[in-house]
């Protein structure tokens, strides 16, 4: 499996989030391997129904409710999200969130 994580580059900004989504998708396609892609946060709903996995960049420990500014696990997998890049500089945090998240 490829993963690309898009980071915060203006080449994937708004609607060209799209564009390249689809040509992942036909590259996945036509060689037939698996691709995922990670684009920042705010992008997610544009692509969350993609045929390729959409990963989050990040996510964060807390609950479903009255947060603000917060990735919110249970919200992401409800979006058709699968799964999370994993920061190696805080990797104990990270997977302690996985394990809460499934």
């Amino acid at each position: 499996m490829f993963v690309i994580n898009c980071k915060n580059y203006e080449e994937i900004s708004g609607d060209k989030i799209i564009k390249f989504i689809k040509i992942a998708e036909k590259v996945a396609k036509k060689y037939k391997i698996k691709i995922a892609i990670s684009p920042p946060q705010h992008l997610i709903g544009l692509v969350a129904n993609s045929s390729i996995s959409i990963l989050s960049q990040h996510i964060d420990d807390s609950k479903i409710g009255s947060t603000t500014g917060f990735v919110i696990p249970e919200l992401l997998k409800k979006s058709k999200v699968k799964g999370s890049l994993i920061n190696t500089v805080n990797i104990e945090y990270q997977i302690k969130k996985l394990k809460n998240w499934f």
